[in-house]
């Protein structure tokens, strides 16, 4: 982001009164975590509302931000998002809290350089498995995120694209991703030209979604590649002792759609504390299958759930999809507090690719 000042800016945060500095192109919440401040954030990308704190003093450039994140009058009283803040002088910002969902405790991030182990095309070609060998080792939470760094040759600019990992955090320097194909997206294009052997630069983890661990029975709902953030929960549970009743929904348009079925298929049967089932929502289901289920996710979890309130939510994958689960677990008695969301926004279309 060239037209930014090359000037070091202090940022300090109230009430605890952190002080932190900004370097020049890093927007104030990427400062902030790589200086150990625990903040509330979701999409990193200024499409959610998450990390929407106040302005109390000071200039930033805060024009990446969605309209949509932020309404006209909170604009007005100086709301802004952190994760597309960057300072044009030094700021005071008021952290607003939400008691109700504690954070976790911050594994501060890290960048690395990775080496492409494997790439293969999943799920009918909607989705890509990567797999990655870092120069060293990255502490994660399950459940959480990575953020790749490309060079986006034709603005001079860097693109930053996130993706949930789903390996177990015992993985060490391997990590897996699963990553939605989006024609013309950026990252989509150049996962084509990737092979085993090249070189990529990423940073993590993020994300304040992870297993909590709490011993409640535990009801997961996914659609496409939200699948990744639950299968790393699920197979950093799988290497433990301790491990509640899991219910999963994965849904998708048709059953070439998903991804992982094999191995959510392996573990529904031979783990009597998981089940597993595929909701297809436009097309028929094998008959002969218990797994799989017509309709969409959100309806069959209607169905199954009678009550809630003894349960914990993970939910993962389009807005739209867990906004909805979200509203059905709250109405069937789930405490706000113990719904766990990480909503996939989409990146914005690489325009150069469609010239």
């Amino acid at each position: 982001m060239n037209y930014r000042s090359n000037t070091l800016y202090r940022t300090r945060f109230l009430p605890d009164d952190v002080e932190i500095t900004v370097e020049p192109d890093q927007d104030i919440l990427t400062a902030a975590l790589y200086a150990g401040v625990n903040l509330k954030y979701g999409c990193r990308h200024g499409n959610c509302s998450t990390c929407k704190h106040w302005l109390i003093e000071g200039d930033v450039d805060n024009s990446k931000a969605s309209a949509d994140a932020i309404s006209h009058d909170d604009r007005e009283n100086d709301a802004i998002l952190l994760c597309c803040a960057y300072p044009t002088s030094d700021v005071v910002i008021e952290i607003e809290s939400d008691i109700t969902q504690p954070l976790p405790e911050l594994i501060k991030p890290e960048r690395r350089c990775a080496v492409v182990n494997e790439i293969e095309a999943v799920a009918g070609g909607h989705m890509t498995r990567l797999v990655v060998e870092l120069d060293e080792p990255l502490s994660f939470r399950s459940g959480q995120f990575c953020e790749f760094i490309l060079d986006d040759h034709a603005s001079g600019e860097q693109v930053r694209r996130c993706y949930s990992i789903a390996s177990s955090p015992a993985a060490g320097s391997k990590l897996e991703f699963c990553i939605k194909v989006v024609e013309r997206g950026f990252f989509g294009t150049l996962l084509k030209n990737l092979t085993p052997g090249d070189k990529v630069e990423l940073q993590g983890p993020f994300g304040t979604m992870s297993y909590k661990g709490d011993g409640r029975e535990v009801v997961m709902a996914a659609t496409g590649s939200g699948i990744a953030p639950l299968l790393s929960i699920l197979r950093d549970l799988g290497e433990g002792d301790a491990r509640p009743k899991i219910t999963l929904y994965y849904g998708a348009r048709s059953m070439i759609e998903l991804g992982y079925v094999d191995e959510l298929t392996a573990l529904s049967r031979d783990r009597d504390w998981f089940e597993c089932y595929f909701c297809i929502s436009q097309e028929e289901t094998p008959s002969d299958s218990d797994l799989y289920r017509s309709g969409r996710v959100v309806e069959n979890m209607a169905r199954d759930i009678a009550s809630g309130s003894h349960l914990d939510a993970y939910i993962c994958g389009a807005p739209g999809m867990c906004d909805t689960v979200t509203g059905l677990l709250e109405a069937k008695g789930v405490p706000e507090s113990r719904i766990f969301a990480d909503r996939f926004f989409p990146a914005a279309i690489n325009l150069h690719d469609v010239k």
